[in-house]
Formats: structure tokens, C-alpha cells, sequence
């Protein structure tokens, strides 16, 4: 079992917000750890943005080339149909995801933090404890910045397991499905779905609001909905999500509106993260209460708990994205 480790600065997660903390600190003259239990660049390198704007351009390609089947258009044409390999995009995308992981290792490095791979889990409001591959290692900080990001919300109506996967699964398919839905027609879901349509799947999205992409102006949504509407992606708007969609059986999807669509895999790509800074207090359980993971209840016992925290180890710093 490796020897308790002090340290001045304490970073819990390798995401864009913690492993850009840990390298201003150790810029600084700072003894530093950062702890992270996957791979350095967190969501949006390693699952999220950066894996789904490759997925994005491939698709893109292939479309391309497929308009120029027979047809001459701009002077370019191509007599077959191209082939698509997802499995073989899906490398690519790895090796697109390896290289900024890489990168963001030499970083790290170059400003001197230590790097220790595992969970972290908190005894105190300074002291965690990180599940290593070479046993528990204890680390005692003057100053702990909780960088942990966030997990997705489950659906007690829709929770996750066979065909129902989150976007991160959607991103590391190595088949094409031929029929899917999305649930959530927020930016997540729409990029995942246009980019399978793009690719030749048939894509149907449903969505608890009036409209997609509730959060953006009606002048940004209309390129959107035209592109949906001409490539035929079906949309459904289901009021109360709790009764209108539940899994009548594997690959199949019940809609509340009285329609039925059959599919290979069902996307969960809606928002309402919960901190997963929950995980390494100890706080997860309480997510449970949430209705569909509204997360005030949770923020409010959370932050009870870290001001008493404060108040007793005095806590430096706290940050959840």
C-alpha cells in the first residue's frame, strides 16, 4: 500500500476544468496532484465534444459522397455508392480522442503535476482516499479543488442497459443501426441524430417540449427543422415522457401520441445532469429523490455537508461544473 501523500493543491477530476487548475498551479510553483479515474480530458475530450464533432465530419464525408453517386454534380462523380465501416470510423475517432489525451499528459508533465489514476473518495474535507491499481492511496491537501463533472440523469421509465444507451455508447457503435431513437431534441441529441441519418440510419426524435432545441431562438431553430423535415427525420413532441415512452420489448418504443416506432437502439441524450462530485462525498443516494434529476435538492444537502466541511477543515476551494 503506497504512503499517505501531502500536497498543497488537491485537484479531483482531469476534465478541462481540473486539468487547466492543475497546470495554472503547478505554473505557479505549486505542489500539485490531480486525480482522475479515466482518461485525462474528461467529457468533452474523451466522450463528449471533441469524439462527436469527429463522428460529425465523418459523416459529413460520407454524405458528400454520396450526393456525387452518378450525378456529375460540380464536375465529380463517383460510379458505386461508397462503403461505410463504422467500426473502422470509430478507430479513427480513438485515434482522434488518443492524441488530445496525450497531449493534455505532456501538459501535465511539463508543469509538474503528479498525475494519480483511480476514484477518489473524501474522509474529510482534505483528506481522500484514491482506489488505485496498487492499492489505496491516501492524500492529504491544503487545498482541494473538486473538478468531477457530472453523470447522466436516469429515467426510472427509461433507465439505461441493452438497446437504451447514452450518447458516450452512441459515439463507440461499431455497427450502424438501421432504425433508432433519439429521446431529447437538445444539441446532444440532435448532433448524434443528424450524423446517423448523414450516415444512413432512419432517425426519429421525441421530445417532452413544443419545440427542438428549447433553448435557442426560433431564428437558429428553422435551418434546423428544414434540414430534419427534407431528410426525413421523424419528430415527436410527448408531453409527459413518464407515461408516453416506455420499452414495450427489446429494440421497440411505445409513444403516448398512439404511434409505434420499432428501433435497434433508443439514445438517451437529455440534460439534468447530477454532480459526481455526489460519488466521492458519499451523496450519491440522494439524487434518488429528484424528480427526473431536478438537482436543487441535491445541490442544497451538498452544500449543508461542504459548509460544515468548511467549517471544520477549512475547504479552500469547491467547484462543480
Amino acid at each position: 500500500m503506497p504512503g499517505p501523500m501531502k500536497t498543497k493543491v488537491l485537484v479531483v477530476g482531469g476534465g478541462p476544468g481540473g486539468y487547466v487548475a492543475a497546470i495554472r498551479a503547478g505554473q505557479l510553483g505549486l505542489d500539485t496532484v490531480l486525480v482522475e479515474a479515466d482518461k485525462l480530458g474528461g467529457t468533452c475530450l474523451i466522450r463528449g465534444c471533441i469524439p462527436s464533432k469527429a463522428l460529425i465530419h465523418a459523416a459529413d464525408d460520407y454524405a458528400a459522397l454520396l450526393e456525387k453517386v452518378g450525378t456529375g454534380k460540380m464536375g465529380i462523380s463517383i460510379s458505386a455508392p461508397p462503403k461505410l465501416d463504422l467500426a473502422a470510423t470509430t478507430a479513427w475517432k480513438e485515434t482522434v480522442v488518443g492524441k488530445l489525451n496525450t497531449g493534455v499528459k505532456a501538459l501535465l508533465k511539463k508543469a509538474h503535476v503528479k498525475v494519480v489514476e483511480g476514484f477518489a473518495r473524501f474522509t474529510d474535507a482534505k483528506t481522500c482516499e484514491v482506489e488505485t491499481a496498487q492499492g489505496v492511496q491516501t492524500i492529504v491537501a491544503e487545498n482541494v479543488i473538486l473538478a468531477t463533472g457530472s453523470v447522466p440523469v436516469e429515467l426510472p421509465f427509461l433507465p439505461f442497459g441493452g438497446d437504451v444507451i447514452s450518447s458516450t455508447e452512441a459515439l463507440s457503435l461499431t455497427e450502424l443501426p438501421k432504425k433508432l431513437v433519439v429521446v431529447g431534441a437538445g444539441y446532444i441529441g440532435l448532433e448524434l441524430g443528424i450524423a446517423f441519418r448523414k450516415l444512413g440510419s432512419e432517425v426519429t426524435v421525441v421530445e417532452a417540449l413544443p419545440n427542438i432545441l428549447p433553448l435557442y431562438d426560433a431564428e437558429l431553430i428553422a435551418p434546423v427543422q428544414a434540414w430534419l423535415k427534407e431528410h426525413g427525420v421523424t419528430g415527436y413532441e410527448v408531453n409527459d415522457l413518464g407515461t408516453g415512452l416506455r420499452m414495450l420489448q427489446a429494440g421497440r418504443v411505445d409513444f403516448w401520441l398512439g404511434s409505434e416506432v420499432s428501433a435497434r437502439f433508443v439514445i438517451r441524450a437529455m440534460q439534468g445532469p447530477v454532480p459526481r462530485a455526489l460519488y466521492s462525498y458519499g451523496q450519491l443516494e440522494l439524487h434518488m429523490a429528484c424528480h427526473l434529476g431536478t438537482p436543487a435538492p441535491i445541490v442544497e444537502r451538498l452544500n449543508a455537508g461542504l459548509e460544515q466541511m468548511r467549517r471544520d477543515g477549512e475547504l479552500a476551494a469547491f467547484g462543480v461544473r
